[in-house]
């Protein structure tokens, strides 16, 4: 037969069998994308200070060992405490004489949290002199955007992410359940990596740190430490670039993808058994029309032809319209969950979305196996008549 068999003709007559179809792919298909997209805010909301503020900042928790400093039955905890406080002084010197090396301070810290839809992230930031804080936000790419700088003890700028997400307003105090009414919000940062900073007010803090300014290129603080010919003892914490691009990966980047992994091959499955049933159904259902075809000289090529193109019509109308609900579902919860709690995200992921579109082949191939078997079925009208 020279006229092709038309694949709209079936969509067209059942409109509501396919309409059933469309919508159950289309709104897998979006549940998939918008899955992947919640739990990549996460991913996208730690990026910043897990991975852009460690190119500028270190935060090194050095022991007396780190230092050339050991102790001695002669030593008592005062003295220990001063030669500590020089070893350190000492080595501040010798780090702000390296090229890339901007500023060097001994400072307390103080830490805050970090809340996207799923996990927590708790980084440190640290409490300077009143005097140091504008060259400290300058090199840090820090602009304040409300309120004012610090000026007396225990004043608090934090990110405006940060304010968002804590619900934070000027004039509150930071992290009241813990401290008491020690820190006070007085201004609202704005930069790439999430800045925040301090006075110190007595000794509230969450330790003392070597904190490093420095270019990117002196980024990994142990390799510092040995061009100085120094060796930074095992156990001791050195917060850089290093140790945050490896809690990134294994503790954020990997986990989030085996989620991702898991949930898409967990719907896929389901959704195979749902289509392969309904497929099913819908071939017996058409088993008489097949055989009329074949009996006025159709080949089987070409209702196999017929069939896939039904089958690529409905697929294809199903990807674009979970394409479209996607969309609008991430633009809600944008506005609605992400936004106000200071997180990031972004709308277009390639990769996820071409291993949606490769569960979606996958599931055409899938529907090969019994699109075959009942084609190879199919019997003129004479011979079901027989």
């Amino acid at each position: 037969m020279s006229q092709t068999l038309s694949a709209v003709k079936f969509i067209r007559n059942n409109k509501r069998q396919v309409f059933v179809v469309i919508s159950a792919l289309s709104l897998a298909f979006m549940a998939m994308y918008v899955i992947q997209f919640i739990l990549m805010v996460t991913e996208e909301s730690f990026r910043p200070v897990m991975l852009e503020q460690p190119k500028k900042i270190t935060f090194a928790y050095l022991s007396g060992e780190s230092l050339g400093l050991t102790w001695n039955d002669d030593m008592t905890e005062e003295s220990y405490q001063e030669q500590y406080q020089k070893k350190m002084d000492d080595l501040m010197e010798e780090l702000r004489a390296q090229d890339g090396i901007k500023e060097c301070y001994y400072t307390q810290l103080l830490g805050v949290s970090y809340v996207p839809v799923i996990g927590n992230w708790w980084y440190t930031f640290p409490m300077l002199e009143a005097e140091q804080i504008p060259d400290y936000l300058k090199y840090m790419d820090a602009k304040l955007v409300e309120g004012r700088l610090p000026e007396r003890d225990g004043e608090v700028l934090l990110d405006q992410k940060v304010m968002m997400n804590h619900d934070y307003r000027i004039g509150d105090y930071f992290l009241e359940g813990s401290y008491g009414k020690i820190f006070t919000i007085v201004g609202t940062l704005q930069s790439d990596s999430m800045v925040c900073a301090g006075t110190p007010n007595g000794y509230t803090n969450v330790g003392w740190a070597l904190t490093v300014l420095h270019e990117e290129s002196r980024a990994d603080f142990r390799e510092v430490m040995r061009s100085l010919g120094k060796t930074v003892a095992e156990e001791d914490t050195i917060d850089d670039a290093v140790r945050n691009k490896k809690n990134y990966e294994s503790d954020v980047a990997e986990t989030i993808e085996s989620a991702i992994s898991v949930i898409l091959v967990v719907v896929v499955i389901f959704l195979a058994i749902a289509v392969f049933v309904t497929y099913i159904s819908f071939m017996r259902n058409r088993v008489g029309e097949w055989c009329l075809y074949i009996s006025i000289g159709y080949s089987r090529k070409e209702i196999y032809g017929l069939i896939m193109r039904e089958v690529l019509i409905l697929f294809g109308t199903s990807m674009a319209v979970g394409c479209i609900l996607s969309a609008v579902m991430m633009v809600i919860l944008a506005k609605i969950l992400i936004v106000p709690k200071g997180l990031s995200f972004g709308f277009w992921y390639p990769a996820h979305f071409l291993r949606l579109c490769a569960s979606y082949v996958f599931l055409i191939g899938m529907l090969q196996i019994p699109i075959c078997i009942i084609i190879n079925k199919i019997q003129t009208i004479d011979q079901v008549e027989d």
